[in-house]
């Protein structure tokens, strides 16, 4: 369903794009369209002009960027990107074709007034010489948007590969580093104070930007395996929302983490409330587009031990080993670790290993591992499991 929805996305995407494009250049040049193309309309309405190409010259463009992004988004093995990942390249990709056809078109026009580029051909005699150089901004214009947005498209489709190239590595990292963590002593709090002082360090200083209140920090995988865990993350973002004056880490990849962040962002902002989102990344990688991005550690794997000290409580959906490592961390520190079972990965395996903490009642953790609850289920468990351990840790 990700690969469909990325197609789709695509197609939206593009015939939008061609709307409003087909608005600005109908009524630059109507005959661009009256003349120009086939009498599919049998109007010389330009809003109607507009809207009717918009859509029939743009769909398929659509279509031959998105079905290979798709492939590039999700086939194989390394981590996959879903459709709200793709959204701002995607965005900006049309931001790019904008500013290139408005360029174009200028650039067209001045061409044509000075008598550089010409038109030819019988559209050229059936045209007035007075709508000619209209015509060839419009012809320069849309040009401009089927090269750029192919070649964004390409360009795009590098990016999201190379993207997912870098996931893998992460993930790569974490699983040696989670081996390494627990081979060292078979401990995991020796394992911290063996090598803990910079990493505290590093952790008292992220915390004094951070404003007072509860923190939770959100772990998990960078993708989704299970088919309700995206569901279940926007809910939990949304209810995690409701908590007074908490404020929401996470580790500043996609997946689980941005599903529950960009929730908890949406839904704050649309109650009024200040967003208090905060993601953990390592030195000299790029920030997020929302909420605030702090720097700690000098690869993923500093980064998890300082991570794994900002919190008292943290909450797992899904996760592989770098998660576990994570929660090991965190464990050795103090803090509660609340896996949703019913999600799968490690958060399972923690789970059924793990005993039931006090502050949750055992309805709300029976609901956490049941294969049979639903995403709103899960989601309402893990706040009530979540309200919890604020409450007993504050």
């Amino acid at each position: 369903m990700q690969s469909l929805g990325i197609v789709l996305m695509c197609v939206a995407a593009a015939v939008c794009y061609g709307i409003v494009h087909d608005q600005v250049t109908a009524r630059v040049c109507v005959e661009y369209f009256t003349v120009g193309h086939p009498p599919v309309f049998g109007t010389d309405d330009p809003t109607l002009l507009g809207l009717g190409w918009g859509v029939i010259a743009t769909w398929w463009a659509g279509l031959l960027v998105g079905i290979p992004l798709a492939l590039v988004a999700r086939a194989g093995s390394r981590p996959r990107r879903t459709v709200g990942s793709l959204v701002r390249p995607v965005a900006g990709l049309l931001a790019v074709m904008a500013v290139c056809a408005f360029a174009a078109g200028v650039v067209g026009w001045l061409l044509a007034s000075a008598g550089l580029v010409v038109l030819v051909g019988p559209i050229a005699q059936e045209l007035p010489a007075e709508r000619h150089v209209p015509f060839l901004a419009d012809l320069w214009a849309h040009s401009a948007s089927y090269f750029f947005g192919f070649a964004g498209g390409v360009v795009v489709m590098v990016m999201v590969w190379r993207s997912r190239g870098r996931a893998a590595r992460v993930q790569s990292t974490g699983l040696d580093a989670a081996a390494d963590h627990r081979s060292t002593t078979g401990n995991a709090s020796l394992s911290s104070a063996a090598t803990g002082g910079g990493f505290d360090q590093e952790a008292r200083r992220i915390e004094a930007t951070l404003p007072p209140g509860p923190r939770v920090a959100i772990l998990g995988s960078t993708d989704f395996w299970h088919a309700d865990s995206e569901r279940t993350c926007a809910r939990i973002g949304q209810l995690l929302a409701g908590i007074r004056g908490l404020v929401l880490l996470t580790g500043g990849v996609e997946g689980i983490g941005e599903a529950v962040g960009r929730s908890f962002f949406r839904a704050r902002c649309e109650s009024g409330q200040e967003p208090r989102v905060y993601h953990v990344l390592p030195e000299g990688e790029e920030a997020w587009d929302y909420g605030e991005t702090l720097f700690a550690g000098a690869d993923m794997t500093e980064r998890r031990e300082v991570l794994g000290r900002l919190s008292k409580v943290f909450l797992m959906v899904e996760g592989g080993p770098r998660a576990g490592h994570e929660a090991d961390v965190a464990a050795a520190h103090g803090a509660v670790v609340i896996p949703v079972g019913r999600s799968g990965g490690h958060a399972a395996a923690l789970f059924g290993k793990m005993s039931r903490p006090p502050a949750i009642d055992s309805d709300a953790w029976a609901t956490l591992g049941s294969n049979q609850s639903t995403p709103e289920e899960a989601a309402t468990a893990a706040i009530r499991a979540v309200q919890a351990c604020v409450d007993s840790t504050s």
